[in-house]
C-alpha cells in the first residue's frame, strides 16, 4: 500500500469523496473565481523510513561450573568479558531501535501534516 493510500485511510477520506472533489474542479486547479496561489500549492507526501530488521543479541550461556562456584579465574574472566560485550550489543541495539522509533514518529507527524494539507487543498477547491 503506498503512502497516499495509507494517509487517506488514516484521515478517513474515501475514494468517493476524492472523486467528488475532482468533479468540482481539476486537482491542483482552482474553481472559477477562486484564488490560485493557495490551491496550486503542492502537498508532498512524506517518505516512510525503511523498515528495521534487527536480531537481539544472544545472551552468553552461563558456564556449568558457575552453578557450584567452581569456575577457574580464566573461565570467569571469559564469561565476564562475554557479558560485557553482550551488554554493549544490547545497548547499541536499543539505540538503533530508539532511532527507528524516532524516525517513525517523525513520519507519523509528517503524514498528519500532509493529510491536513490535502484536506485544506480539497476544501479550497470546493465551490461555495
Amino acid at each position: 500500500m503506498d503512502t497516499t493510500a495509507v494517509i487517506s485511510t488514516i484521515v478517513g477520506l474515501s475514494l468517493s469523496s476524492v472523486a467528488m472533489a475532482q468533479e468540482v474542479g481539476q486537482p491542483g486547479r482552482a474553481p472559477a473565481g477562486a484564488p490560485t496561489e493557495s490551491v496550486d500549492a503542492e502537498c508532498v507526501p512524506p517518505q516512510a523510513p525503511a523498515q528495521l530488521f534487527i536480531t537481539k543479541p544472544l545472551e552468553p550461556a552461563l558456564p556449568v561450573c558457575a552453578a557450584r562456584n567452581l569456575c577457574s579465574k580464566s573461565v570467569a574472566e571469559t564469561y565476564n568479558l562475554a557479558i560485557l560485550n553482550y551488554n554493549r550489543a544490547i545497548t547499541r541495539s536499543n539505540e538503533v531501535s530508539g532511532d527507528y522509533v524516532a524516525s517513525l514518529n517523525d513520519y507519523a507527524r509528517d503524514a498528519g501534516r500532509y493529510a491536513n494539507c490535502e484536506i485544506d487543498r480539497l476544501n479550497r477547491m470546493t465551490v461555495d
